[in-house]
């Protein structure tokens, strides 16, 4: 690992340059109990969308991981449907779509999810219908791909595969990277790839660079190469959320990230 600072940051170590750069953007998502989605989640529980279908609604996504950056979601919610509902989950999800757009709220979709901006807050709604006789596991609708409209996975086993890989801060590293090169990289794909190219290296804040750098390394060598697997689910394949012609600009934004001199013009 040779890369430095940066001239304008010369008196800090590259790992407590990238320390001081996650400090500075990484968020506290909103609770639940919030005031402010108070309204919000009684449009969802009630009827005709929700009423005595919804199971549960819960903190999920980066929110729950403690991944979450500044500017990007306030909040990430689960919502958790029962098995019985005889709704397909692409009507639960484009239903979900028009019954919050009814109320006035700006709905934007994306891969699992709806983006809502309400109350100044982006928050992320992910719908999932419950498996027969299962606690945590759920089909959820895809959008990303024409070829898979659903996949099966365990959202709470995620949450805590992230928080006990002891790669949060990597993790935020990275998506911090993301941002600033302006890529689409989905999150999920992001953690899951940096926690299994990172198996067996050391943790730590006394490696976070050398770890970050490692990762870029193997994204701008190997990134479309690499199969990603669902923890949950080693069927659902996360590196085919994207197609080729998707994953290229991310590796490019690698190749140049690794090129460059300095950390801070890498993650900023």
């Amino acid at each position: 690992m040779d890369k430095y600072v940066g001239p304008r940051d010369k008196y800090k170590s590259p790992n407590q340059y990238l320390i001081d750069v996650i400090n500075a953007n990484k968020s506290v998502p909103i609770g639940i109990r919030d005031y402010r989605i108070k309204k919000l989640l009684e449009y969802i529980t009630e009827w005709p969308w929700g009423g005595k279908d919804i199971a549960e609604i819960f903190v999920s996504g980066s929110s729950a991981k403690g991944t979450s950056l500044i500017g990007s979601s306030d909040l990430d919610l689960f919502v958790s449907i029962r098995a019985g509902n005889t709704r397909t989950l692409k009507e639960l999800f484009h239903s979900l779509k028009a019954h919050l757009e009814s109320k006035g709220i700006k709905v934007r979709p994306q891969n699992v999810s709806l983006r809502i901006f309400y109350y100044n807050l982006k928050i992320d709604i992910v719908p999932g219908k419950k498996l027969p006789n299962q606690v945590n596991w759920h089909f959820l609708h895809t959008n990303r791909r024409d070829d898979q409209d659903r996949i099966q996975t365990n959202v709470v086993n995620h949450i805590n595969y992230v928080i006990n890989s002891n790669r949060v801060n990597e993790i935020i590293a990275l998506k911090i990277w993301r941002e600033r090169c302006k890529i689409d990289f989905p999150s999920m794909y992001l953690e899951m790839y940096t926690i299994k190219v990172l198996s067996g290296k050391w943790t730590g804040k006394s490696y976070l660079a050398s770890n970050v750098h490692y990762v870029i390394e193997h994204i701008a060598k190997y990134f479309k190469s690499t199969a990603i697997y669902d923890p949950s689910n080693k069927t659902n394949i996360i590196s085919n959320s994207l197609w080729e012609y998707e994953k290229k600009p991310i590796q490019l934004a690698a190749e140049r990230s690794v090129k460059k001199e300095f950390w801070n013009e890498i993650i900023y």
